[in-house]
């Protein structure tokens, strides 16, 4: 398998390093990385991470190439808004990401407004930790003062060792939704301004940084000259050839670091040779690279912040509803009574959707399980990644089943013949038991996608109120499968592909019955 890989790695990078001029720097960029450090595992084909570009910048770089690193913003949070639940791992995560950037080699980064999510002192937090420098030539705080430099001079050495002198600035769009103490000054004369500081200072190429969106950098092409190139981010545009408006070459990666972009440099600038690389499997390399200990490093964190968090949590905080009736029955409760939909439910890939946690070492990772369990977050749902499942162990006594080995044991649940089959809950049960018998011993089970995730939350059916059976595919299914998430779901413009819902709903559509 490996040597499969690596030779079709041996064929994308020969083509790379032939398209390349020998005389030409290389321009890398990115943009909407949305702290991505590996490939969902959730994915079918997960494609980016920073270990597999390590190896394509490791390939670059054996060509001689003089690198030049650029990123379009939201960088460093997948969102502007966190929920308590994430914000300690998140940080965490932003930080790891900032020490691989450090690692690569990275340049320069234009803020978006998700890299403000947990607010301006994380942000400043993190900007001290990197090596590479934050660029905004309009973004400003109250009082008017710029929060960052406006721009940077980098030197690069061609192959014939001459100097590449290339002015970047970084820009923030107006129109984007920053933090109520930040505020983005006229983007287009900010741009001007710029031009002319960094052709004063004799650069060859001068490149625009711009968080904005791809229309706006369009009219920025337009009305400000003397623009080489703009990396954009924002609108996670998948350009697959540049854009090119008033002679300024537009550039975007779309999102999640799924395609790099390489572009040679000049002068001339060698648009024909423009290449988005798709970060797939062939670039995992076969013994690990410079990243691979700092990515398992961060998966080892994640899980001892959210298993410490566990810790904290105190049961009271999630009990039942004052009147007595939980909000949430979870399946096993809904299965006393719907065999036939269990049967069906089993079967399906949401039953077994902590295995591709498990398998990314991310079971523990609370931004992974909000879409792969029921309610987390919730108050009267979960908050506490070690207490996934309840069962009664007895006596009166309940016990707590924590998520390694409940996802062992849904995988076999999932891949049954019938539930006479036996296995361990927990490896401390003295022998296996029938599927079936576990299964009416739990109490709540959380994880994973479920009844309950798709339909209204039961309380006390069946003797309460008739029950709502609906699903909200808007709400419900796009709220998980996210372009991002479900890249086959959508067209390259961000749109979902014509009948992919119905086509998708049918697969997990379970079989209707008369019970009430």
């Amino acid at each position: 398998m490996f040597r499969l890989a690596h030779a079709a790695l041996g064929g994308v990078l020969a083509g790379l390093m032939a398209a390349t001029p020998a005389r030409a720097a290389t321009l890398v960029f990115s943009n909407d990385v949305m702290s991505e450090l590996e490939p969902c595992g959730c994915r079918n084909n997960p494609e980016g991470g920073v270990v597999r570009k390590a190896t394509l910048l490791a390939q670059l770089k054996q060509d001689d190439a003089s690198l030049l690193q650029l990123d379009a913003g939201n960088l460093l949070f997948e969102s502007e808004e966190l929920s308590d639940a994430l914000k300690r791992q998140s940080e965490a995560q932003a930080g790891y990401l900032v020490r691989a950037l450090n690692e690569l080699g990275q340049d320069a980064v234009t803020p978006g407004a998700k890299d403000f999510a947990l607010g301006l002192k994380v942000f400043e937090k993190l900007r001290k930790q990197a090596k590479f420098k934050f660029l905004s030539a309009n973004l400003a705080k109250k009082g008017g003062a710029l929060l960052l430099a406006p721009h940077a001079v980098f030197e690069r050495k061609t192959k014939d060792g001459k100097a590449l002198r290339i002015g970047v600035f970084g820009l923030s769009g107006p129109n984007v939704r920053w933090p109520s103490t930040l505020t983005a000054k006229d983007a287009q004369a900010a741009a001007k301004a710029q031009v002319a500081a960094l052709r004063g200072k004799k650069v060859d190429l001068v490149i625009a940084l711009t968080h904005q969106g791809l229309d706006a950098d369009k009219e920025l092409a337009e009305r400000v000259p003397g623009i080489d190139v703009i990396v954009g981010g924002q609108s996670q545009s998948y350009l697959q050839k540049p854009e090119k408006a008033g002679g300024t070459l537009i550039l975007q990666t779309a999102f999640r670091n799924q395609h790099v972009g390489v572009l040679p440099l000049g002068p001339p600038l060698d648009v024909d040779n423009h290449r988005l690389v798709t970060l797939g499997a062939e670039f995992d390399p076969e013994k690990g690279n410079a990243l691979t200990p700092l990515v398992e490093e961060f998966q080892a964190k994640i899980a001892e912040i959210n298993t410490e968090e566990s810790r904290k949590l105190e049961q009271a905080a999630h009990a039942p509803t004052p009147a007595g009736v939980p909000k949430y029955q979870t399946f096993p409760k809904c299965a006393e009574c719907h065999a036939q939909q269990t049967e069906f439910w089993r079967k399906t890939n949401h039953a077994n959707a902590l295995k591709p946690l498990l398998k990314a070492k991310q079971i523990r990772n609370k931004d992974c399980l909000r879409c792969h369990s029921l309610a987390l977050g919730e108050k009267e749902g979960f908050a506490d990644v070690l207490k996934l499942a309840e069962r009664n162990a007895g006596e009166g006594r309940a016990e707590w089943v924590e998520p390694e080995p409940l996802a062992t044991w849904l995988e076999t649940l999932h891949e049954a013949d019938d539930l006479e089959e036996t296995a361990k809950l927990l490896p401390s049960d003295a022998k296996p038991a029938a599927l079936h018998v576990a299964l009416s011993n739990f109490k709540r089970v959380w994880a994973p996608v479920q009844c309950e995730n798709c339909h209204a939350p039961g309380y006390d059916h069946p003797f309460g109120a008739p029950y709502a059976k609906a699903v909200d595919t808007s709400k419900t299914c796009l709220q998980c499968h996210t372009q991002e998430r479900a890249p086959g779901w959508y067209e390259k413009s961000g749109s979902i592909i014509a009948g992919t819902l119905d086509k998708k709903k049918a697969l997990i559509a379970c079989p209707p019955d008369k019970t009430e």
